[in-house]
């Protein structure tokens, strides 16, 4: 069976490069592709799918943002099996504090250097604790185009998504400090697991996958 996976915010594949898949699945990377012009993420999913091939069996496994982008993929794909990490199912899973007015009206005054940041405050949020992760940050942000990052946030700030009728399993980190673990619809928990746990927790997150997927 092939499982397709969408990396978070910023990242590509080389997030998952720590963890393992069961030996009877296809593992396939799903690449960012550039956002349209004011594009609702509900749109820039049903574009990002036409590389999924639906004529086989499939399973979404989505991280951080691209959690929610996987999210949005069931309204118009049907996989065997959706899981996310780090991420969010609904809109009401997003912290109160994104939701300020104005949040998103201030992107456009935050020069887009800001995005490429790697500082020691940048790693406290994301949960980097050694020389390694912290490089590989560094490389997954230097690579990534900034203006795809400030339509990523946006769409974060703006999200309206209740998906309450699906199945999704969820997996979430208690020492997450970008999105904080929700306190409903969360299936596994990582003890100490911050935001880059896909990373740093990755045998963790390795063993819940091989049971979720058999």
């Amino acid at each position: 069976m092939n499982i397709y996976l969408v990396s978070g915010l910023g990242a590509d594949k080389r997030a998952f490069q720590r963890v393992t898949f069961p030996a009877n699945y296809r593992i396939h990377h799903v690449e960012w592709i550039e956002p349209k012009c004011d594009e609702s993420i509900s749109s820039y999913a049903l574009r990002l799918s036409t590389q999924i091939n639906i004529s086989e069996p499939f399973c979404l496994i989505g991280l951080s943002f691209g959690g929610m982008i996987v999210v949005e993929m069931l309204d118009f794909l049907q996989p065997v099996k959706t899981i996310i990490i780090s991420s969010v199912s609904n809109s009401g899973q997003i912290p109160w504090f994104y939701k300020i007015k104005g949040t998103v009206k201030l992107l456009r005054f935050i020069p887009l250097s800001f995005f490429k940041s790697s500082n020691t405050i940048i790693h406290w949020l994301f949960g980097l604790s050694n020389k390694g992760e912290k490089q590989l940050f560094k490389e997954i942000i230097n690579d990534c185009d900034p203006n795809f990052m400030k339509w990523a946030i946006a769409q974060v700030l703006l999200l309206k998504m209740d998906r309450a009728a699906y199945e999704i399993i969820h997996i979430h980190g208690n020492n997450d400090k970008i999105l904080p673990m929700p306190t409903i619809g969360v299936n596994y928990v990582i003890d100490g697991g911050g935001h880059f746990m896909v990373f740093n927790k990755a045998f963790e997150i390795s063993t819940i996958l091989a049971s979720s997927l058999n």
